[in-house]
């Protein structure tokens, strides 16, 4: 059985989780984000053209690639799917997933989702630990909580872009809730910090 982080309103992300089991390993793997897990093919659930039309921030020397994809089913938990693969893997092996809530204009409710998701998630891993962090500079203000676990880590982030910032490039405000491995969180961490979520 498989845990799924989801959003359709906080009623049902509270049952979802409180009706699962506890996580006594801790591992990342038992976790979801529109049905994908780490470690599943990509292509269980895009075409390779797909995945390659809506590849993003692409650079020579990344060891990861990634591609959006933006969510039009009603019944989806999330507006914005982001996953990350390995380059040149041909069957594209998720290390990271991430799920998007767009927040316009209404970022109080990010932060009100952020704790709810952060408070069940410590729920489910036995009290697990979330360590909380904030950053503020030009582009806006940003909040990050990150619970480790033995095989990776899940973070809860809200988004808080700057007035330039969404005029500029037409960004929106949003929650990110992300699975990684450990593999990937290392790669992440030896690189510039534009390339984190």
């Amino acid at each position: 059985m498989k845990l799924i982080i989801n959003k359709i309103s906080i009623f049902i992300f509270i049952l979802i989780f409180l009706n699962s089991f506890k996580l006594s390993a801790n591992d990342i793997y038992e976790f979801q984000i529109e049905g994908i897990s780490l470690g599943d093919s990509l292509l269980n659930y895009f075409s390779e053209k797909e995945i390659i039309e809506n590849r993003k921030y692409y650079n020579e020397e990344d060891d990861f690639l990634t591609s959006e994809f933006y969510i039009e089913n009603i019944d989806s938990n999330y507006d914005l799917l982001s996953v990350y693969y390995k380059k040149n893997d041909e069957s594209y092996t998720v290390y990271q997933v991430s799920g998007t809530i767009f927040y316009d204009e209404n970022i109080s409710q990010c932060y009100s989702m952020q704790k709810m998701i952060v408070k069940n998630i410590s729920e489910i891993l036995n009290n697990a630990e979330a360590i909380y962090d904030e950053l503020t500079d030009e582009d806006g203000f940003f909040t990050f909580s990150a619970t480790e676990l033995n095989s990776g880590i899940i973070e809860v982030s809200c988004y808080d872009w700057s007035n330039y910032i969404e005029n500029e490039f037409n960004w929106v405000d949003h929650l990110s809730v992300t699975i990684e491995n450990n593999e990937f969180s290392d790669w992440i961490d030896s690189i510039d910090t534009t390339y984190s979520n």
